[in-house]
């Protein structure tokens, strides 16, 4: 008796969109772009183009991590604060990104040391360490 598959074979093409037809009702090939040529196109976006000043962790989901953070604070300490101005919230969204900024930029500049071309677990630790560190110095010395 011949053995044969518990699972039929698909269609290949069964979940595939269909390709674009031109006026011509020839179609088009999908355009597929080179290995960093959309991440290129990306960082100049946000280098210079409109999100050049925005800022990248989205609104709604930094104040839902607010929000969390009050909440849990306000059971602990009993404290009466919960809720966080506008002007508070942004404030503590546009720290946040330098922090995280800074913190990749140290990242960067390990893996650039070790000669390798991606950011290690190991890397993130040291450059978190070397960060706390510095304000540890900072805070002693004001």
């Amino acid at each position: 008796m011949a053995r044969t598959k518990a699972n039929p074979k698909r269609n290949p093409d069964h979940d595939k969109k269909p390709a674009r037809v031109k006026k011509d009702g020839t179609t088009c090939k999908k355009r597929r772009w080179k290995p960093g040529t959309v991440a290129m196109r990306e960082i100049k976006l946000f280098q210079r183009g409109k999100r050049a000043t925005d800022l990248l962790i989205p609104r709604t989901r930094f104040d839902k991590l607010i929000n969390e953070i009050v909440q849990k604070q306000a059971q602990d300490m009993s404290s009466q604060v919960s809720q966080v101005s506008p002007k508070a919230r942004r404030a503590l969204r546009t720290a946040g990104e330098g922090l995280l900024t800074e913190l990749f930029k140290e990242c960067r500049d390990l893996v650039r040391l070790r000669g390798a071309q991606t950011v290690d677990v190991k890397d993130m630790a040291f450059a978190w360490g070397k960060m706390q560190q510095v304000q540890a110095t900072l805070r002693a010395g004001a």
